[in-house]
């Protein structure tokens, strides 16, 4: 098995594609892994990857002259999350005959803002109900998929059953209120530490079990009230209280 060596990369053929692209074509040489690109000097508008046993597709240098990709027929069922970093530009992506089979490894193409055409033809990942519209939703940029034109009722279909989904999202996220789980997980520590019978400890229990810990705080809270309010009415006696207190603990 080969590997992408330097000397196979400087001794790889390139010439003008029928696009008027340079093109560094590494067909056919049973490379297992992408490696070495930065020895290219970010020459080449387009890199051939075809016909190898490349299995992730990963280990790109900062590549920003590059605008097609072309790697048909390998192994590739990875992508990388930050391939966008690295090919800020590219316009073609081409992975034919590959073993992608999950959305999320779609989702790590959403980084690419010029990316227009993108075949995923005999990847399992076609067999999935809306990887169509996925993909639109995910790469605005996109104008073919498979081969295919993106029409505009697929866009729209796209936008109307994502957005109901980042709504849903959303509001679950308006739910979480951080502040005031802290708040219940000071109140639970500080009923347990001056919980003095048995019964105080079972109703805490309750309250959790049956999910209405929020009562337990509103009582706290009423409780807390009508100590201010009585310190408001009786400042001297409640003062003469926390002396006494003091030197009890002396």
């Amino acid at each position: 098995m080969s590997g992408l060596s330097v000397d196979l990369i400087l001794s790889a053929p390139s010439f003008r594609n029928p696009l008027n692209e340079t093109e560094l074509c590494l067909r056919s040489h049973r490379i297992p892994m992408i490696q070495n690109l930065g020895v290219t000097l970010d020459q080449y508008d387009c890199i051939d990857l075809s016909n190898n046993n490349i299995s992730r597709l990963e280990n790109f240098p900062l590549l920003q002259k590059l605008r097609s990709l072309f790697v048909c027929n390998n192994n590739i069922s990875k992508i990388d999350p930050i391939l966008s970093k690295n090919l800020p530009n590219l316009h073609t992506l081409i992975l034919t005959g590959n073993r992608i089979q999950e959305l999320s490894q779609l989702e790590h193409l959403s980084g690419f803002k010029k990316l227009e055409r993108i075949s995923l033809v005999r990847n399992p990942i076609c067999q999935e109900n809306n990887y169509r519209l996925f993909l639109i939703h995910k790469i605005p940029s996109i104008k073919y998929i498979d081969f295919q034109k993106v029409k505009l009722n697929e866009r729209k279909k796209s936008q109307s059953m994502y957005s109901t989904t980042s709504n849903q999202q959303n509001e679950t996220i308006s739910e979480f209120d951080p502040n005031k789980d802290n708040q219940i997980l000071n109140t639970i520590e500080e009923v347990v530490q001056n919980s003095t019978t048995k019964e105080q400890l079972e109703e805490l229990s309750k309250a959790l079990k049956e999910d209405k810990i929020e009562k337990v705080l509103e009582k706290k809270e009423d409780k807390k009230k009508n100590i201010e309010k009585q310190i408001k009415e009786n400042p001297k006696k409640s003062k003469k209280n926390d002396e006494n207190k003091i030197q009890e603990e002396k």
